[in-house]
């Protein structure tokens, strides 16, 4: 099911969460190598791990199929970003005004926002995750949290990461008829080695740890989405969108996309 993304303007204020940004855009329909992939693309393309990729051996047709997809999506995204800053950077003096990726800074970041939502989740600190995350992600966790018990929290441990966080896609998408308004996204491979426990509040008001499952220190891999928006040339600070799952092969061949929803992993 392709996600259906709405125009949200009201009060000169565009909504910063749409959703995980599809494979079709609407301000690159005057370029027609992206009109036509288009079509075939769906979305964010997260290339799924060796252990669920059909063989080479003895499925080299679905094989070749699901990298053809992917040079789709790759090829897609170049051209929307590329007719994206175009349309968006005005005359030849004034200043080029698109949303800009530093990918070497935003690999640091990503570090900061991951570290910095695990440690808010644990400790139900809302606030803390008002500031770093958008809406949805924010009423996901806060659900969560709501479901512990008043003297409950957690300690999230990060032991160590596996090599740098990789950004493994990008989209970009005009949100209303305003102009110079888009939508950024990234998406950010990030491998670690983390643990979880319980911390509970005795009848002392002393803090106990719990020890369980999630305790032992275990391998972790994650898609962190990032997103930053433009409104009318203003840029927004990245955000965190929250997390999505790596391209299931069955949709990727089957030219169809899930509709994603932010949410942390169990």
């Amino acid at each position: 099911m392709a996600v259906q993304r709405q125009e949200h303007v009201a009060q000169g204020e565009v909504s910063e969460d749409m959703g995980l940004l599809p494979g079709t855009s609407e301000m690159i329909d005057s370029v027609v190598c992206v009109e036509i992939l288009s079509y075939f693309v769906i979305g964010h393309f997260i290339w799924p791990t060796s252990s669920k990729l059909p063989s080479l051996l003895y499925e080299p047709k679905r094989r070749m199929k699901l990298q053809w997809q992917w040079l789709k999506a790759k090829a897609y995204s170049f051209a929307v970003l590329a007719n994206y800053k175009l349309q968006s950077k005005g005359r030849f003096f004034q200043r080029k005004t698109w949303v800009k990726l530093d990918r070497r800074k935003l690999r640091r970041s990503a570090r900061e926002f991951y570290e910095q939502m695990y440690c808010a989740f644990a400790r139900n600190d809302t606030r803390t995750l008002k500031t770093l995350c958008l809406e949805g992600i924010v009423k996901s966790l806060k659900v969560r949290m709501n479901s512990r018990r008043p003297n409950e929290s957690l300690r999230w441990t990060l032991h160590k990461y596996i090599g740098s966080p990789r950004i493994v896609s990008t989209m970009v998408s005009s949100v209303s008829d305003a102009e110079k308004s888009y939508i950024y996204q990234a998406v950010l491979k990030v491998r670690s080695v983390q643990s979880l426990d319980k911390i509970v509040k005795n009848m002392n008001g002393e803090e106990e740890v719990v020890k369980g499952p999630a305790s032992e220190p275990k391998r972790k891999v994650e898609y962190l989405v990032l997103q930053r928006q433009m409104f009318k040339g203003e840029e927004s600070p990245w955000k965190i969108w929250g997390t999505t799952e790596e391209t299931k092969v069955e949709d990727a061949l089957e030219e169809q996309s899930k509709t994603a929803v932010p949410a942390l992993p169990n």
